[in-house]
């Protein structure tokens, strides 16, 4: 797994890793109403918006369904804001009337969580980010 990877690298360079959980709010009513294809147009718009800000170092993969996940190598939880702050601009500006949640949780430099933990806590603030209205970031 390419998570496990990298972590293993990030405690081996005592850098910083975040990890940043991303879910398409209501992406079963846009595909009940609008159709699959504009589910479908959702998906790709998503995931182009994820890759535009990312760096060459940066790994974005879907998790499934409507979910990614953005591997930010030596990165802190403000810098990994301010990626999800540029995804959000990004896809604003193509898909206006699609909203994100965003869980981002941050390992190292000094300590560092396991894959699964990292993964739990990043899934966790982006159901947190839930409960807000609109487009949302949970740190």
């Amino acid at each position: 797994m390419r998570l496990r990877r990298e972590l293993k690298r990030a405690e081996r360079e005592a850098i910083p890793l975040s990890l940043v959980f991303v879910d398409v709010d209501k992406f079963k009513c846009i595909n009940d109403t609008q159709g699959h294809l504009a589910g479908d147009q959702v998906l790709q718009g998503v995931a182009s918006a994820l890759t535009h800000c990312a760096r060459e170092t940066d790994f974005v993969t879907r998790h499934g369904g409507d979910e990614f996940c953005v591997i930010l190598p030596n990165t802190s939880l403000a810098a990994a804001n301010n990626y999800c702050e540029r995804v959000l601009a990004e896809l604003a500006g193509q898909h206006p009337n699609v909203s994100l949640s965003i869980g981002v949780a941050e390992t190292g430099p000094k300590n560092f969580e396991r894959v699964e933990t990292l993964l739990q806590r990043a899934d966790q603030k982006m159901y947190a980010s839930k409960t807000l209205e609109g487009p949302a970031i949970s740190l």
